[in-house]
């Protein structure tokens, strides 16, 4: 080993305890390239500090080289006692973004065959393909006739060719087929989608479990690289099973056909497409891959172990034959979305689960906050030891006609109410094996969504399961009141989906049009694609009235008092209409328009600007406050040890406000009455200011010059006197 090398490893390594030691540079030695670290064993136990230097890219040394490293050696200033925030820009600064497009165009370039979407031909038989098993084989249904616009009948005359020349659809006769819809997108290309819902509810539902969503997100969120692939058209990769092929039939304007390829609106297609990819990626699951339907998300702790799980999708891909489009692959992502959550190098976006509702539920500010507060808890109160000792002081408020005062011992109720709510264990999962009914518990306000799902004997007697409310945009405030109640629906069987899918579940809505839903003749485009997503579960619809419905009505109404331009993170925003319909095809304008220019995401990330910099403000007060105690502190020991008397310190006390009222008792909260102004009022110099202020109001001012003109008021002592609601005199209280 030569000697200039022992002396460069002990410069580096002595780098941060002596910033000025370049002692190579002293000697004259030349730069030289340092090689991969050694792996003989003995050369690696008797030099030690060479592990010291396999982070340093020694052949990119120039002139300033050290300097840039002495940066890297040096601590990084973080915020004392206070956690700094995540580095956004880590991941560009290793891997640049030139980098990773080359390593994009590498994968498109190999797996091109793969990327262009999947062949106008049949799909091979795999280990996973699609039954349809029927709970009556004979049984008849009655299907209207289908119908295609004028205007459309030139594009399903082009489909047609295509779908049946691939082999996809072949004409049959046969003795009974469901009808073909021919919807049109908003930009005019035609879209097909077979009405498949008599034949779903003789359907044997496929009870495959979907992954545990959070699972997903949290393994997606903790990795530093990660990627997501999405199938192209990923019902038309899969295979009908030959016996089945006949139950497919469908009718068109050109006659009845039948599909070898899994259709889209079949109830069990969902469970087939999660069996299949399951079965191909079944070696690396919940190592570093995880497949949600024809989601594939890959995710990765280095650049190198990334690039190998990705080849190993691919390949599996390839081997299985399913096809993909590179605009839909989304490699080396800084920002995803992983199943309607964003994850970005921060971490992922917070999602208001389990009792985070109740947890941050905001002081009630007038009676119906408290009416809805209580209703909530008086739902849950079979799950909450003794809380109706601390509900009584807040449902005291608003009886009698009194005013509304919110004094410290309804805030004391208040928090020892949402602590206990916390503490005990209110949500029970859902128990596949019990008898019990599940049921999913919905409502809409103008606002926003709530939603409860749980299990019990009656819908108001179940165990919850989960929680939740979900905030409107400005757009959906403006939907029909059927569409917001259905995107309650939506939105709760989403969030629940993989809890809930394959078991028969029991919905609740105040909305009795929705107990029709599934037998509408006509619905809309969007109606559609909401009906396609509805299948995959086995649910019935029950209406109760609006005032019996009590949890999720307070649930929804959770954003009523915000004030306007308040604002929320992008969890608390409704989004299942967006997430079934991607493409934003068939959004009201209004919405599309919020969605293709970020609006909600834009205000989000002022939201978090914001509460992240109040949280370093508050730091900073609280340290300024510890450094002043500390101070005083010092100086009273210093005081003491000269033997020198101690000064009192006077503490600033807050101007007493003629409206606080003190904090009572129980009793006394709830029968106390108004405190008469004149009983605060015992200082002449109180009472010379108001005389003195009263010249400087413009109001006052002119009441006290023409007194006689304004009955309502009265003057006694040269202080200006009205009366309350309540018929009680009060002061007159001047601006300045």
């Amino acid at each position: 080993m030569p000697l200039e090398w022992n002396l460069m490893s002990n410069d580096m390594a002595n780098m941060n305890a002596n910033q000025n030691s370049h002692l190579y540079q002293a000697l004259g030695i030349k730069e030289i390239s340092l090689p991969q670290p050694f792996s003989a064993t003995p050369v690696r136990e008797k030099f030690v500090e060479f592990r010291r230097l396999h982070p340093i890219r020694i052949p990119e040394l120039k002139k300033d080289a050290f300097d840039e490293m002495k940066q890297q050696f040096e601590p990084k200033r973080t915020l004392p006692k206070e956690k700094a925030p995540p580095d956004k820009g880590k991941r560009k600064a290793l891997y640049t973004e030139q980098k990773l497009e080359h390593l994009h165009n590498g994968w498109y370039e190999e797996y091109a065959d793969i990327m262009q979407g999947p062949p106008n031909q049949l799909p091979p038989f795999r280990e996973v393909n699609h039954e349809i098993n029927l709970i009556d084989d004979k049984k008849l249904y009655h299907y209207r006739m289908p119908r295609c616009p004028n205007s459309m009948r030139s594009q399903f005359h082009e489909k047609l060719l295509q779908y049946t020349n691939a082999g996809w659809w072949e004409f049959k006769s046969v003795s009974q087929a469901a009808p073909l819809m021919c919807i049109p997108k908003k930009n005019g290309e035609l879209r097909t989608v077979v009405d498949a819902r008599p034949r779903n509810e003789n359907t044997v539902k496929d009870v495959t479990p979907l992954p545990d969503q959070e699972v997903i997100r949290e393994d997606v969120a903790r990795a530093k690289f990660r990627s997501k692939i999405d199938l192209s058209n990923a019902y038309e990769q899969v295979r009908v099973v030959l016996r089945d092929v006949d139950k497919t039939a469908f009718s068109t304007i050109q006659g009845t056909m039948i599909s070898h390829i899994m259709q889209q609106g079949d109830c069990n297609a969902p469970a087939t497409s999660q069996r299949l990819m399951t079965a191909i990626f079944r070696d690396a699951l919940g190592l570093f891959v995880h497949v949600y339907l024809d989601d594939i998300f890959i995710y990765s702790e280095t650049l190198e172990d990334h690039q190998r799980h990705l080849r190993f999708a691919f390949d599996k891909l390839r081997e299985n034959q399913l096809y993909i489009k590179k605009e839909k692959c989304d490699l080396y992502a800084e920002k995803i979305d992983c199943l309607g959550h964003i994850i970005t190098d921060e971490g992922i976006y917070p999602d208001m689960d389990k009792l985070a509702r109740i947890r941050d539920w905001h002081v009630p500010r007038n009676y119906n906050d408290v009416q809805r507060f209580i209703g909530l808890i008086n739902y849950l109160a079979n799950f909450l030891p003794d809380i109706s000792t601390y509900t009584g002081p807040l449902l005291a408020i608003t009886q009698n006609g009194m005013p509304f005062h919110w004094r410290p011992i309804h805030q004391k109720c208040f928090d020892t109410i949402k602590a206990i709510c916390c503490k005990t264990p209110i949500l029970k999962p859902i128990d596949p094996k019990s008898k019990e009914p599940i049921w999913v518990i919905c409502d809409a306000s103008k606002t926003g969504i709530g939603a409860v799902y749980g299990q019990g004997p009656t819908w108001d007697q179940c165990r919850p399961a989960g929680i939740m409310s979900q905030k409107f945009t400005a757009a959906q405030q403006n939907y029909a009141v059927h569409e917001m109640e259905t995107l309650a629906i939506l939105e709760a069987l989403m969030k629940w989906e993989d809890k809930l899918v394959g078991y028969p579940i029991h919905i609740i809505t105040d909305h009795k049009a929705l107990e029709f839903f599934n037998m509408q003749s006509k619905l809309s485009r969007r109606q559609y694609r909401w009906t396609e997503y509805l299948s995959r579960f086995a649910f019935d619809i029950t209406y109760v009235k609006g005032e019996d419905n009590k949890i999720a009505d307070c649930l929804s109404r959770y954003f009523e008092n915000d004030k306007p331009g308040e604002l929320r993170t992008i969890a608390d925003y409704v989004n299942a209409d967006r997430r079934i319909d991607p493409e934003n095809e068939d959004l009201p304008d209004l919405r599309k328009i919020e969605v293709d220019e970020h609006i909600i995401e834009l205000r989000s990330m002022c939201t978090d600007q914001l509460r992240w910099s109040n949280r370093l403000r508050e730091k900073q007060e609280e340290r300024q406050k510890e450094a002043e105690i500390m101070k005083e502190a010092e100086g009273r020991i210093q005081m003491k040890h000269n033997n020198q008397p101690q000064p009192t310190i006077k503490r600033k006390s807050k101007p007493k406000d003629p409206h606080t009222r003190p904090e009572l008792t129980l009793g006394e909260a709830l029968q106390c009455q108004s405190q008469k102004p004149h009983e605060m009022m015992d200082q002449d110099m109180f009472r010379e200011q108001i005389r003195k202020c009263y010249s400087t109001d413009t109001l006052f001012k002119t009441v006290i010059a023409k007194a006689e003109d304004h009955p309502r008021f009265s003057l006694k002592d040269n202080i200006l006197y009205t009366r309350n609601i309540r018929n009680e005199e009060v002061v007159c209280i001047p601006n300045d």
